[in-house]
């Protein structure tokens, strides 16, 4: 009752009340498919962690979104592994990356250039660890609409599948309206992250140029 009270989620699992999808949305809650936890790692064939980090750390910030996920079947499925996002200073969350690429055995750590990009490889070439970090910038020329639409389609082809209820980048996408919450200057920080992750391992799968950065 404490964690869901007076949200959307909320009013669904606690009240009982079907909740109609928001007019715009690019998800909706019948395709966000559960499955009981993650694979076993060797059985993806790409892992990467996406960040899309506030651009400051003090209260009444934005969250810093975090993301894992996992393709598997070449590219035809992905499981979203792990939400981490949250409020961190950008120590906090470079060792928090670090931690997520070892733990799940990441090819790739994500980062938009148009949007912090720069300041995640300086970041993370400044953390502790002696770790070897594959990092890919992400360029982006397309609004969030457009970004997220192909991600929304492979939700909709019930291809992507969440490994646990992660209760706030669900709240997130259900009431994603890009339109809507660029009139008002907000940014869904998990989602976000999520799509990031999602268009690297399946909507855009190549192998991309990277570099190596010893943090």
């Amino acid at each position: 009752m404490d964690r869901y009270q007076g949200t959307r989620l909320g009013k669904q699992e606690i009240e009982g009340i079907f909740l109609a999808s928001v007019e715009g949305a690019i998800f909706s809650e019948q395709n966000i498919l559960k499955k009981n936890g993650a694979m076993d790692i060797d059985q993806y064939d790409r892992v990467c962690v996406a960040i899309d980090p506030a651009v400051s750390s003090g209260e009444g910030s934005d969250e810093t979104g975090v993301i894992v996920a996992g393709s598997y079947k070449d590219g035809q499925f992905v499981d979203i592994l792990e939400d981490v996002s949250g409020h961190y200073k950008p120590n906090e969350w470079a060792e928090l990356i670090i931690h997520l690429y070892q733990k799940w055995k990441a090819d790739k750590v994500l980062g938009e250039v148009n949007n912090g990009g720069d300041l995640v490889e300086h970041t993370l070439r400044q953390a502790k660890g002696g770790v070897s970090v594959a990092f890919h910038k992400l360029h982006s020329s397309k609004g969030k609409r457009l970004r997220a639409e192909p991600v929304g389609a492979l939700y909709e082809q019930h291809r992507i599948f969440h490994t646990q209820y992660f209760e706030q980048l669900e709240e997130q996408m259900v009431t994603f309206n890009p339109d809507e919450l660029a009139k008002k200057g907000q940014s869904p920080d998990r989602v976000d992250a999520m799509v990031f992750a999602v268009t690297w391992l399946v909507v855009e799968r190549k192998v991309p140029r990277v570099r190596f950065l010893h943090v």
